[in-house]
């Protein structure tokens, strides 16, 4: 049984998919964020008694810049082996993917340029978003479902319709590499992906990927990282 919790402060927007209950702090409040094309919400639980909108005052709202992104997907994950679940988002092309790091389970500082994904990500259109340990050497790496929104991307030689999957290998040191083009040729297919699920999928201790496109590109697809 389900029931509307009416005194939920939730903001006027456009909201994709995305809904990660998690736990954010030490004070066993949980956190959930749906993605909208307006800012980045996210809400802090009140112990089951409803949710406050703190995505403003917990830095996660809008970029270094003060501007929102195209915010697609989303995953929260221990990419820098704190303790504490940070935040990896895709965008449009022309904004970069936003990665926020979780410094003390209510404040988060943007660490896409630091990492080394800002620039590598300003053209790619991402979709699904991942934060798994896909080569099982103890650090989580990032995953990003790539496709523009738009069919017509292609008339701008910036962007394209169809793109490749990215992958960026988790350096252990707080910065990542795109390995996209290493990682084999299933990750290099262009297509309009748009979701991915991950789990292992054939019991070998290594995490696979489902991953999802239109129909015109073959739709489901399981790719093994």
């Amino acid at each position: 049984m389900f029931r509307r919790q009416p005194e939920s402060q939730i903001p006027s927007g456009k909201g994709w998919a995305s809904l990660l209950p998690t736990m954010m702090g030490t004070d066993g409040q949980t956190f959930s964020s749906p993605m909208t094309t307006k800012e980045i919400s996210c809400f802090k639980n009140r112990h089951g008694e409803g949710f406050d909108e703190v995505g403003v005052e917990s830095f996660v709202a809008y970029t270094d810049d003060g501007v929102p992104v195209s915010s697609m997907g989303v995953d929260f994950r221990d990419w820098d082996n704190t303790g504490r679940p940070s935040v990896f988002v895709t965008a449009l092309g022309g904004e970069t993917f936003p990665l926020f790091r979780n410094e003390d389970g209510k404040l988060f500082t943007m660490a896409s340029y630091e990492s080394g994904i800002g620039f590598a990500t300003f053209r790619m259109s991402g979709w699904g978003a991942g934060i798994y340990d896909l080569d099982n050497d103890g650090y989580k790496d990032l995953f990003s479902a790539n496709s523009h929104a738009s069919e017509n991307a292609d008339v701008n030689p910036q962007q394209h319709y169809r793109q490749p999957n990215g992958i960026f290998q988790n350096l252990r040191n707080g910065h990542f590499q795109d390995v996209s083009a290493e990682a084999g040729p299933a990750l290099r297919l262009r297509a309009a992906h748009r979701g991915a699920a991950f789990g292992d999928l054939n019991n070998d201790g290594k995490v696979g990927c489902c991953n999802f496109s239109d129909r015109e590109c073959g739709g489901a697809a399981l790719q093994r990282i």
